[in-house]
């Protein structure tokens, strides 16, 4: 289209979009002739949009087809590149992924080697600790029995001590196991990272993905209500009580 034809069209469609303007800012609906009156105004509206598109499509189109021109002979030298690029790219990431599994599987072994360790280390004590508790809870019945021989004690207050002694050294022994176990599980965590080198300028950042195995599992704030589904059932229900009934939680009008 000449520039000149596009100029006329454009000041014609000034001219009638200045019009309708004019006339939806003064109306005003008050009675059902008015209401009439601002219908035809929006059914205008609408003519006058596809006479737009009817005048100025054409021009669009053929910008459309230069563009589609100059993408084709762009692609015709980016899409081999980016071919290489994608050859290069997944070589390169089985590699890296290759090497982190490996990483990954030398980390776990270390972890269960310092794990084993450390709970060899555990027991060992726990065994010595409740030995020694087991060694003072003997001595100190023989003091105690000691005594009653020698009339120092008497007999219950000899039973109470006992009692108390016999008490001393379970608590010992459970305190034992527990840190023990509390060992186990402070043991620290190992790192073992890939050996991957750092190229500049080509991104190394790693897509952690995954699927869902039980959806009944996953916790209530990692879902997602279908709003497709209830805009259906909203829809085909056709009522407000009936539809907030139907679905908890929602609140329905119409437009």
């Amino acid at each position: 289209m000449a520039t000149a034809t596009v100029e006329i069209v454009k000041a014609d469609l000034d001219k009638g979009l200045a019009a309708l303007r004019a006339e939806a800012e003064a109306i005003v609906v008050r009675d059902q002739e008015t209401y009439r009156a601002a219908m035809e105004l929006a059914l205008a509206a609408r003519r006058y949009v596809k006479d737009v598109k009817a005048k100025l499509g054409p021009g669009i189109e053929s910008a459309k087809d230069h563009l589609n021109t100059l993408k084709n002979q762009m692609a015709a030298y980016t899409s081999p590149a980016e071919t290489v690029d994608d050859i290069a790219t997944r070589k390169a990431k089985a590699w890296a992924e290759e090497e982190r599994r490996k990483a990954e599987a030398e980390q776990r072994r270390l972890q269960a080697e310092a794990e084993a360790a450390a709970r060899a280390k555990a027991e060992e004590e726990r065994r010595e600790r409740e030995r020694q508790a087991e060694i003072e809870r003997r001595r100190r019945e023989k003091e105690i029995e000691e005594a009653r021989k020698a009339g120092e004690l008497k007999a219950r207050e000899a039973n109470r001590l006992r009692k108390e002694a016999e008490e001393q050294a379970a608590r010992e022994k459970q305190l034992a196991k527990e840190e023990a176990a509390r060992a186990v599980v402070e043991v620290p965590q190992v790192e073992v990272k890939a050996a991957i080198p750092v190229v500049a300028g080509a991104a190394a950042r790693r897509n952690w993905k995954f699927k869902i195995v039980n959806s009944h599992l996953i916790p209530r704030d990692f879902l997602m209500p279908d709003e497709v589904l209830i805009g259906q059932f909203v829809r085909a229900t056709k009522d407000k009580k009936a539809a907030e009934r139907g679905i908890p939680g929602i609140e329905v009008w119409s437009e």
